[in-house]
C-alpha cells in the first residue's frame, strides 16, 4: 500500500504542473484498485446543466442543486460497488474565488453507489466489462447523472462515512442512516447555495467551481484514495425557476485535483502543500500573501480536508519578532439537515476563535472532550483563516492541531508565514514613530528639551534635529520647519 501512496502523490504532483487540462488515460493501469471522477456533467440530454431542484418557497434567499459524476476505474482490479456491502459514496462541493479568496460555498451529503453499469467513457483502453453491476471493472465507468446524484434515494449524511477506512453504516434503514429517508424539503440532503454567493450582480468578477469527491473502501486498501477529487468551472445564469440562478458547467474536467488547484491555475501567486496523517488522511493548505503597500501584508489560507477522519480543530501560523497582528478573519461552509455528530443536529457552525500569542496566531474551535459535535474541518471541507500583519511573508510550517484524539496531534504543512516585522523608519523628530513629523510629536520633543537626562537613547536621536549630540534652539527651529514642512 505504501508504494501505491507514493506512486499516488507522484501523479497528483506532476499533474498539478499542467492543471485546466484532463489527465490523459495511460493503456497501463495502476496497481490495485483506482477510482477518479473522470467527468463532471448534468444529465443526458443536458449534459452542462446542474440539476436545479429550486426552492421550498419563491422568497427563500437559497437553492437547491446537484452535478453529476462519472467514475473511472484506473485500477487493475475491480472495485466493489454493492449497497449492501463496500460500496463508494459521492459528495459534491462548490466554490467561488473572488477578491483574492478561494471560498467553499456548500456541499451536499453523500450519494451511495448501488450498481455500475460498466461503461468505456474513461477511454482507457482496457475496459473489458464482465456480468455484475456490482462491481466496477478495471478501465471501465460508472455515470450517476445530476438528477439522480440529487435524489433523495440512497443518500445519507457525511456523518455515517469514515473517510480514513471508507467504512460506512450499511444501505438498511436505522436512525443512524437516512439513505431511505425522503422528504418534500428541496434541500434536503442536496448541495445548497446561497443566492447571494452566486448573484453575478454581487460576485462580478467571481469564477465559480464544483468538485466531485467519491470515498471508496478499496482505494484505501490500495493506497490510492489521494486522486479521488475533480472538479469543473461553473457559470450562473439567470431564469432559473422561483426567482433562482441556473447553472451550468463550463470547460473541462479537471481530473484527480481538488478545487482549490483552480485558485493556483488563476493566480500562480497560491502557494499549496500537502500533508499526509499517518494511519488516517490527507490535507491541503493553501496561501497567498499580498503586499498591501503600505508597510503590511494580508495573509490568506484555505485549509482542505481531502480524507481525513479525524479532521482539524485548529491552525496555527507562526510569526516572527515584531510582528504585529490586524483584521483577523474566518470563513467555513454550512452543514444542514441534522448532519452531525448525532444523527438529527448539524455539526455546529460557530465561527473559529483567532488568539494572537506572542509568537503565533491560533484559529480553533471548540475541542473534541468538549463538544464532538464542533466545527472541525471535516472531510470534504474546506474552511479559511485570515488576517493582516506588519511583515513580508517567509517560507515555513503552519500546525495542524487534529480535531479527534489520536497519534499524532498535530500535523505539520508548508506555507508562507510573516517573517520579523522591519525596524520602523527613523525620521528626525519623529517622536512618536510614526513616519512623519506631526502635531503628536510636540509634547514628546519639548518633554526632550525639557529634560534630557531622562529621556530614553531613541528618544534623545529624534530631538537631536541637527545630529551634534546636543539638544538646543537649532534644533527647535528644525523642528519646527519640519513641522510645517519647510525642507
Amino acid at each position: 500500500m505504501t508504494t501505491n501512496i507514493v506512486s499516488s502523490i507522484v501523479r497528483v504532483t506532476l499533474f498539478a504542473a499542467c492543471t485546466g487540462l484532463s489527465l490523459v488515460p495511460t493503456a497501463t493501469a495502476l496497481g490495485g484498485t483506482d477510482l477518479i471522477v473522470g467527468e463532471l456533467m448534468g444529465d443526458l440530454g443536458t449534459p452542462t446543466e446542474f440539476y436545479n431542484w429550486g426552492k421550498n418557497s419563491p422568497s427563500d434567499p437559497i437553492t437547491a442543486y446537484s452535478i453529476g459524476t462519472t467514475s473511472c476505474n484506473l485500477g487493475d482490479t475491480e472495485i466493489s460497488w454493492a449497497l449492501s456491502g463496500v460500496h463508494p459514496v459521492i459528495g459534491q462541493q462548490a466554490y467561488r474565488i473572488a477578491n483574492g479568496r478561494f471560498e467553499q460555498l456548500g456541499m451536499s451529503w453523500v450519494k451511495h453507489g448501488f450498481a455500475s453499469l460498466n461503461e468505456d467513457a474513461c477511454n482507457t483502453g482496457f475496459c473489458n466489462p464482465g456480468p455484475s453491476n456490482q462491481v466496477l471493472y478495471p478501465g471501465c465507468s460508472d455515470p450517476y447523472g445530476a438528477n439522480l446524484n440529487g435524489n433523495h434515494f440512497r443518500t445519507g449524511p457525511r456523518r455515517d462515512i469514515n473517510a480514513s477506512t471508507g467504512a460506512n453504516v450499511p444501505g438498511t434503514p436505522s436512525p443512524y442512516n437516512s439513505q431511505f429517508d425522503f422528504r418534500s424539503d428541496k434541500y434536503f440532503k442536496r448541495l445548497v447555495l446561497n443566492d447571494d454567493d452566486i448573484d453575478p450582480a454581487l460576485n462580478p468578477t467571481a469564477r465559480y467551481f464544483v468538485e466531485g469527491l467519491y470515498i471508496t473502501p478499496d482505494d484505501i486498501v490500495h493506497g490510492t484514495q489521494l486522486n479521488n477529487s475533480s472538479y469543473r468551472e461553473f457559470e450562473v445564469i439567470t431564469g432559473g425557476p422561483d426567482g433562482s440562478f441556473d447553472l451550468q458547467v463550463i470547460g473541462s474536467t479537471v481530473r484527480e485535483l481538488p478545487a482549490l488547484y483552480a485558485w493556483q491555475t488563476l493566480d500562480p501567486t497560491v502557494e499549496i502543500s500537502l500533508a499526509i496523517v499517518p494511519n488516517d488522511g490527507a490535507f491541503y493548505v493553501a496561501c497567498k500573501v499580498t503586499d498591501l503597500g503600505n508597510g503590511s501584508w494580508d495573509y490568506e489560507y484555505f485549509v482542505y480536508n481531502s480524507y481525513s477522519h479525524r479532521s482539524c480543530g485548529s491552525v496555527l501560523i507562526p510569526f516572527g519578532a515584531d510582528v504585529e497582528i490586524a483584521s483577523t478573519g474566518f470563513h467555513d461552509v454550512h452543514y444542514r439537515d441534522g448532519d452531525g455528530h448525532v444523527y438529527g443536529v448539524a455539526y455546529s457552525g460557530t465561527d473559529w476563535t483567532p488568539t494572537v500569542n506572542a509568537d503565533d496566531i491560533t484559529f480553533a474551535t471548540t475541542p473534541f472532550a468538549t463538544d464532538p459535535n464542533a466545527n472541525a474541518i471535516r472531510w470534504g471541507t474546506g474552511y479559511n483563516v485570515r488576517f493582516v500583519a506588519n511583515a513580508p511573508p517567509v517560507a515555513g510550517n503552519v500546525t495542524l492541531g487534529l480535531f479527534r484524539p489520536g497519534t499524532p496531534t498535530t500535523v505539520d504543512i508548508a506555507a508562507l508565514v510573516p517573517d520579523d516585522a522591519p525596524p520602523p523608519a527613523f525620521v528626525l523628530g519623529d517622536m512618536d514613530i510614526s513616519g512623519s513629523v506631526d502635531m503628536p510629536d510636540v509634547p514628546l520633543f519639548v518633554a526632550v528639551l525639557l529634560d534630557p537626562a531622562a529621556a530614553t537613547p531613541d528618544a534623545a536621536l529624534r530631538a537631536d534635529m541637527t545630529e551634534d549630540t546636543v539638544n538646543n534652539a537649532q534644533d527647535i527651529a528644525m523642528f519646527v520647519a519640519a513641522l510645517l514642512g519647510t525642507p
